[in-house]
C-alpha cells in the first residue's frame, strides 16, 4: 500500500500537479473517529483509578517474571548449564 501511495504521489509531481490541500487525503481514517468524551475532573480521576487497578497487577507480575527469568539465566550460566 505504501508503494502505491508513493508512486501515485510521484506521478502527480511528475505530471506537474502539486498537492494544494493535504486535507484532501485521509491517511488512516482520522475523519471517521469519534471525538473523545469530555470528562469532569471527578470522572477522569475515577477513570485513571480504574485503569491503574486493572493494569498495575498485570505489570507487577510481568516485572516479577522478568526479574526471576534474568536471575535464573545467570544462575544456570554460573553453574555450567549454558545453552551455547
Amino acid at each position: 500500500m505504501t508503494g502505491s501511495l508513493t508512486s501515485s504521489l510521484q506521478n502527480e509531481k511528475a505530471s506537474g500537479e502539486h498537492l494544494e490541500n493535504a486535507s484532501e487525503y485521509d491517511f488512516g481514517g482520522e475523519s471517521q473517529l469519534l471525538r473523545p468524551p469530555v470528562l469532569s475532573e471527578e470522572d477522569e480521576r475515577k477513570l485513571w483509578r480504574k485503569i491503574d487497578l486493572r493494569l498495575m497487577p498485570i505489570l507487577c507480575v510481568m516485572y516479577l517474571m522478568s526479574f526471576m527469568d534474568r536471575g535464573n539465566i545467570g544462575t544456570c550460566a554460573h553453574n555450567g548449564l549454558d545453552n551455547r
